[in-house]
């Protein structure tokens, strides 16, 4: 029980300590907190996104999705290269804003039609955090036995909403974009 005499088994997870959370927390909730330089006591609360933001990125995923289907893999990534080339970056990283944008990602993959892959969602990630001028890289990595491939941003070397011990069973390819 809480300070307030709220069974622990009633909070949600969000709003339990990082101690104290278990294993049914949304994934990536440590690397954010890493991320944003919280101490292991704070709470975390996930800010809240708008609708318009939501559809401006269901739109891109969209958009995503039909280059990877029309022009394939190599020529996606140079498109999105070459829309999203910037000569000059934040000064100071918006650690609320990486934040603010992966949630918006994270909502419009669950509802987009169809399904998103964690490529497609992830290249989708890198476009609009580069728009906004912050400093991102895409990643790709592969487990060999069993084959399996995953795809992630990374800002300065940390992963965004990513479960670091699931990224630790790829062997990460070299860096595609940055």
């Amino acid at each position: 029980m809480d300070a307030r005499g709220i069974p622990d088994t009633l909070r949600p997870n969000a709003m339990r300590h990082r101690s104290e959370r278990t294993s049914g927390q949304p994934p990536g909730n440590d690397n954010l907190r890493q991320l944003r330089g919280e101490a292991a006591g704070e709470l975390y609360v996930p800010g809240r996104v708008s609708a318009v933001e939501v559809l401006a990125c269901l739109l891109l995923l969209g958009a995503v999705k039909a280059l990877f289907a029309l022009t394939g893999f190599g020529r996606t990534l140079k498109a999105v290269e070459s829309i999203t080339r910037r000569s000059s970056w934040r000064q100071a990283l918006d650690r609320d804003l990486v934040d603010h944008v992966a949630q918006a990602i994270t909502m419009a993959g669950a509802l987009f039609p169809g399904r998103a892959l964690c490529l497609q969602q992830a290249t989708a990630l890198y476009c609009r955090l580069r728009w906004r001028g912050v400093p991102v890289s895409l990643r790709i990595g592969v487990q060999p036995h069993p084959f399996e491939a995953h795809a992630w941003v990374e800002c300065l070397g940390s992963p965004i909403h990513e479960d670091r011990e699931k990224l630790k069973r790829f062997v990460r390819l070299p860096e595609l974009l940055q």
